[in-house]
């Protein structure tokens, strides 16, 4: 009776077929297959949720879905509205719940709050929550091996999550020994490249052996001591000015990272070993 009207796939996931219809002229849907529904044009929130084993509601905090992705909350912001917790009250008390979990409501027309899905399981962008000091996975599980959870403590600021691809690798490669150059590899713009410290921690937890290899015109010691980086490296090589690094690494099994595309040109024309800039380190640390 009332248009527009949403328009989706009785099976599908995310929004794959969804669509919206202006009028009744453009409603030309096989209803064996499609269900039509109110449109609902309004801010959409997830609301995360934990009951614990007397069935009390322990948590309850809303959070909108700013914007979304294949159905799923890729950027949100905590967002609080008195229907939350009346809601999650009425949902609670019938579907009797244990540990997190989370419902999802959209705005009508008229600003009501209308009823999209409930779930019994950890929302993915609750990690939100998990930020300000509720580990609603953990507190799930606790409660499941017996452990009381009859209250939270939140951190009360201002807290925005964003999701995006994270790219990952796997090298076929061993190497025991890693060489790195100083300035604007190690040290830039008067900064530690915590990026850089990353990697090097992961190889001494692999017990690979760090060298630090630079021309860099100062005291080298006095800095890396000021930085609070010396006891990082197993050895420290300060060259001269007409040196080459290359003629330093005398390993097969190492690898080497430097900013200066003339520096890893030398050293692996001279060695034969893997050389790496800075934005590839990505590729080497493992998670």
């Amino acid at each position: 009776a009332h248009f527009p009207v949403f328009v989706k796939p009785d099976v599908g996931q995310g929004s794959v077929g969804a669509k919206k219809i202006e009028d009744g002229s453009a409603l030309n849907v096989d209803f064996s297959k499609n269900v039509c529904m109110e449109y609902l044009p309004g801010q959409e929130y997830t609301v995360d949720c934990l009951t614990n084993d007397a069935g009390a509601l322990v948590y309850v905090r809303g959070r909108k879905r700013n914007r979304i992705k294949n159905g799923i909350c890729v950027n949100g912001v905590f967002a609080d509205r008195p229907e939350f917790i009346s809601y999650a009250r009425i949902i609670n008390r019938e579907l009797k719940q244990l540990g997190g979990w989370f419902f999802q409501v959209r705005e009508a027309c008229d600003g009501t709050l209308k009823l999209l899905e409930i779930s019994a399981r950890i929302a993915g962008t609750s990690a939100i929550t998990r930020c300000t000091g509720v580990n609603l996975p953990l507190l799930t599980v606790n409660l499941y091996n017996g452990i009381k959870v009859d209250d939270v403590m939140p951190n009360d600021y201002r807290i925005e999550l964003d999701r995006a691809f994270e790219n990952r690798y796997r090298l076929d490669m061993d190497y025991s020994f890693v060489y790195v150059d100083y300035d604007d590899t190690l040290i830039t713009d008067k900064a530690v490249n915590t990026r850089l410290v990353q990697f090097l921690y992961q190889c001494l937890n692999q017990n690979k052996q760090l060298i630090l290899i630079s021309r860099h015109d100062g005291d080298l010691h006095a800095e890396l001591k000021e930085y609070r980086l010396k006891e990082i490296f197993d050895r420290i090589i300060h060259l001269g000015k007409s040196e080459s690094k290359a003629d330093y690494i005398m390993e097969a099994d190492a690898i080497f990272v430097d900013d200066s595309y003339g520096e890893r040109k030398d050293v692996n024309k001279k060695t034969g070993i893997p050389v790496f800039d800075t934005h590839m380190l990505e590729c080497l640390i493992e998670d």
